[in-house]
């Protein structure tokens, strides 16, 4: 039901053939059905509390939501670089605060055979480290890099990987003293064949 409910929205204004079909039926259906519906609402919105974003129906009341597009403290020659928050959920049950994952755009990564990563797709922070890090909130429903979602299942499928605790600008670096040794690595095996 929700999925035909998003299709109508991106459809440029016009309502889908899934919009008029629920709209046709919420019409031409028998009251005790529309009254189960009513209730079954009700009941939804009790259990999430009314609250505007994923972060607040966990309980974090978190200040990061998915979709903001931050500057942040970058390193230098990457000053035009910023994040952008995916996900945020709750740290596991011995830890305070939240899992903010995000991705970022505009970096200079040194990156196999002297080409260079412009992004990381898939970064889980720590919300005190995106404390330390962002500066301007410059925007709202940004779209996360097209490898953030396999990143983030990636993660998951690992039973939640760990985060980084440290600022977003040291964790970029160590990104990058981290992968570029592997692909050196890489070439050097590939050479000796």
């Amino acid at each position: 039901m929700f999925d035909m409910l998003d299709n109508s929205v991106h459809n440029e204004g016009r309502a889908s053939p899934a919009a008029v079909t629920l709209e046709s039926f919420m019409k031409s259906a028998p009251l005790p059905v529309l009254s189960g519906l009513c209730l079954l609402s009700a009941a939804m919105v009790a259990l999430l509390g009314g609250c505007a974003s994923l972060s607040e129906h966990q309980g974090l009341h978190s200040r990061y939501h998915p979709g903001q597009r931050w500057a942040y403290k970058t390193r230098p020659g990457e000053e035009n670089s910023t994040l952008v928050i995916g996900n945020v959920e709750p740290q596991p049950a011995d830890k305070t605060g939240a899992i903010v994952h995000i991705c970022l755009e505009g970096l200079k990564l040194a990156g196999p055979e002297g080409k260079t990563i412009d992004h990381i797709g898939h970064m889980p922070m720590s919300q005190q480290a995106i404390d330390k890090s962002v500066t301007v909130l410059l925007g709202q429903n940004a779209p996360p890099t097209s490898d953030y979602n396999a990143g983030y299942d990636y993660w998951k499928s690992a039973g939640g990987g760990g985060t980084f605790g440290i600022t977003v600008e040291q964790a970029v670096s160590y990104y990058e003293k981290v992968i570029q040794p592997r692909h050196k690595k890489t070439e050097a095996i590939t050479l000796s064949r």
